[in-house]
């Protein structure tokens, strides 16, 4: 299991200049996404990110921000002290200045995560399909703008 090789890493001596990041995949049920209600909307796109190791500078510390994958390599390489400008989509997650928040795109649409809540635009529908309380349309102007940007960018490659 993952604990136990996590333990018997952590008792040899490369532990101390070793950084393990574990990061959770995830997916939503097919074919339709489960309606927003409580606890379980902010769930669905909560996924954790765990930095383990002996080269930890700071222990035991939880950092509630949110992202998505595109912020990893930006976050690492900045804490390593190393340049991550060229990772132009995604953010050091641990930034004094971060602007906290994840888009997410599906075959059918794509949605929006930040601090005033979550929402899901479908193509189809030309509507937002799913929203918690304190998601607006600016969040839908937001996540139109990334995706239009990131995808100028891939095409312009």
């Amino acid at each position: 299991s993952l604990g136990a090789f996590i333990a018997k890493a952590s008792r040899e001596a490369w532990w101390d200049s070793t950084l393990v990041v574990i990061i959770a995949d995830h997916g939503h049920p097919l074919p339709k996404l489960p309606p927003l209600a409580g606890e379980s909307a902010s769930m669905l796109y909560h996924i954790p990110m765990l930095w383990l190791g002996g080269a930890l500078a700071v222990r035991d510390t939880v950092v509630n921000v949110v992202g998505s994958q595109v912020d990893v390599a930006p976050t690492l390489l900045a804490q390593l002290g190393l340049a991550h400008e060229q990772y132009k989509w995604g953010k050091n997650l641990l930034a004094a200045d971060v602007r906290p928040f994840a888009f997410f795109s599906y075959l059918d649409g794509f949605g929006w995560v930040d601090a005033r809540g979550r929402m899901v635009y479908g193509y189809n529908t030309r509507q937002v399909m799913q929203r918690t309380p304190g998601a607006n349309d600016g969040q839908v102007r937001a996540g139109e703008a990334y995706q239009r940007l990131s995808y100028q960018d891939f095409l312009g490659r």
